[in-house]
């Protein structure tokens, strides 16, 4: 583990050492206790490097380590620049952001402002007088990290789709299976999480035939609400909208084609977020069990669409 060599001071002397501790997690899947446990870490490593008085703030939260306009590290950075804080301490640079672009950043105007950056993980104290060398090691590190996460992401993520798997949401006429019932093989090949609802097929033919017949979307909407036909669990409002009714017309599901990445999310480097754009050739499987409607049909009713856009 890194030693420091220089003893940790304060700006002031006879004042608290002020240290900014961050920690941080990337997904809601991972579990909370892995911040406390970053911070239990960096408590040990300035018990055993640090003899005088310390004033820690702990600043950690769930979020990408890509995204730049998170609570705590605008607030770690706020406080870096008001000149108090003596010490930022991170288990890695990834915790403080995982882009390199920003890590360089991040470090560089602590040091402008003359406060010291410590990661025990990366090796990394610029009280050291090669610590641009380390940086620069550990900024590449990290860096590497990302675009082979990306293709394991996408690599099994592609797999799982292929094998009936990567089913976020359902939409209307549609159900998730659970791994049991995707097992049994009871509702098509076993795997597929998704199975149709075969008492929705009638109000989709119903929708498709309205629509053919030259009915707007919106009537077609205000048709569906007052039968009380309920536009599936993850519509807020409960009502369709003519919107709905054109996203569900549209769907190759109904013709039993699954598709995945529909969309291609591009990497924003300045704030980590990503654009999406449309996907010109999907991910596709086709399962006859889960057709509401035959292909010939589904696609009239989507050149009846794309006519009224």
């Amino acid at each position: 583990m890194l030693q420091a060599s220089v003893p940790l001071r304060p700006k002031n002397p006879g004042e608290k050492l002020l240290v900014v501790a961050i920690g941080r997690i990337s997904t809601p899947h991972q579990n909370h206790e892995n911040i406390e446990a970053s911070y239990r870490y960096i408590r040990d490593y300035l018990s055993r490097i640090c003899e005088g008085p310390v004033e820690l703030k702990l600043l950690g939260e769930q979020g990408s380590g890509m995204l730049t306009d998170r609570a705590s590290i605008r607030e770690a950075e706020a406080l870096v620049r008001s000149g108090k804080v003596d010490v930022v301490i991170a288990e890695d640079l990834a915790r403080v952001y995982r882009n390199p672009r920003h890590q360089y950043d991040f470090v560089q105007n602590a040091v402008d402002m003359g406060t010291r950056v410590i990661c025990p993980g990366d090796n990394l104290d610029t009280a050291d007088e090669n610590w641009e060398i380390t940086m620069g090691a550990a900024a590449l590190r990290h860096g590497l990290y990302i675009p082979d996460t990306r293709r394991r992401v996408r690599r099994t993520a592609t797999h799982s789709f292929h094998n009936g798997g990567m089913v976020q949401k359902t939409r209307y006429g549609y159900r998730k299976l659970t791994e049991e019932e995707a097992a049994s093989g009871q509702f098509g090949p076993r795997g597929l999480r998704v199975a149709k609802r075969p008492e929705c097929t009638p109000v989709i033919r119903e929708m498709m035939d309205r629509v053919m017949r030259g009915e707007k979307y919106a009537a077609v909407a205000e048709w569906a609400d007052a039968e009380a036909i309920k536009p599936g669990p993850y519509v807020e409002s409960g009502r369709w909208t003519a919107r709905l009714v054109v996203s569900l017309l549209d769907d190759p599901i109904l013709s039993g084609t699954r598709t995945f990445r529909d969309t291609i999310c591009r990497p924003i480097f300045r704030t980590g977020k990503h654009k999406a754009t449309k996907n010109a050739e999907p991910e596709t499987e086709h399962y006859p069990e889960l057709a509401h409607l035959g292909e010939s049909a589904l696609s009239a009713s989507q050149s009846c669409s794309v006519q009224k856009r």
